[in-house]
């Protein structure tokens, strides 16, 4: 899936990283393929993610990258 333009992310709302496909975690900005299957394992795994910091317990995702994502995601 090609990447939406940050202006259309931040339009559509923030994305929830409990219920989004690895299609929809993709279009984010810092999101490959790799990382969003990431996510989904760990959801799958885990549960839900309780707060948007709880990606830093995912492969691949740091601190920084918590903070870039953090206007596009939420957990509901």
């Amino acid at each position: 899936m090609p990447k939406a333009p940050v202006a259309a992310v931040l339009e559509a709302g923030p994305l929830s990283i409990n219920q989004a496909s690895v299609d929809r975690l993709q279009s984010l900005p810092h999101i490959g393929s790799k990382t969003a299957t990431a996510i989904i394992e760990h959801r799958q795994a885990h549960g839900p993610f309780a707060s948007v910091d709880d990606l830093r317990r995912v492969r691949f995702i740091g601190a920084a990258t918590v903070k870039r994502l953090r206007p596009f995601v939420s957990t509901d």
